[in-house]
């Protein structure tokens, strides 16, 4: 499972992609239609939020090669010593949100993970989401890219 850990280590972002009956992929169809199912755990200290396999929470084919893409130059412009822009990513269906800000130190980069507590509770509370920004390393964050990519390229639906 692709998995990211802030640089203090108590803090774990993990994304995993699935193959079960949530996966509706047919590459005839453009990305935007294709869903790929995904759980996802958040583990800050004693606390933990996650979509688990059961929960049907799905990512466009659109939305993960936009994912992927902009990570990758985000990684290739901090390791060329560039200042990285503000990059937002929102999950279509709502279940999460990710922003990448520039640390300001060459090899990290701050990350805030949002999840919605609607999604998360299927309803039993709403109204709001819950957020943590924290710090990764740059090596890091590739690794987790190359994970999502490898998971994608195993399901067979990405080159």
């Amino acid at each position: 499972m692709p998995r990211i850990c802030n640089i203090e280590n108590n803090i774990i972002f993990e994304i995993n992609l699935l193959k079960n009956d949530y996966l509706d992929v047919d590459l005839s169809r453009d990305d935007f239609e294709n869903w790929v199912p995904f759980q996802l755990l958040l583990k800050v200290e004693k606390e933990e939020y996650s979509y688990k396999k059961e929960s049907g929470a799905t990512f466009s084919l659109y939305e993960l090669k936009k994912l992927i893409k902009n990570i990758q130059e985000l990684v290739v412009n901090k390791k060329s010593g560039c200042e990285v822009d503000r990059f937002e990513f929102s999950s279509a269906e709502a279940y999460f949100d990710i922003i990448f800000i520039d640390s300001k130190e060459e090899d990290s980069i701050i990350l805030e993970v949002w999840i919605n507590v609607g999604s998360l509770t299927n309803g039993e509370l709403y109204g709001y989401d819950k957020g943590f920004r924290f710090v990764v390393y740059i090596k890091d964050l590739e690794k987790f890219t190359t994970g999502i990519h490898e998971q994608l390229k195993g399901l067979n639906i990405f080159p």
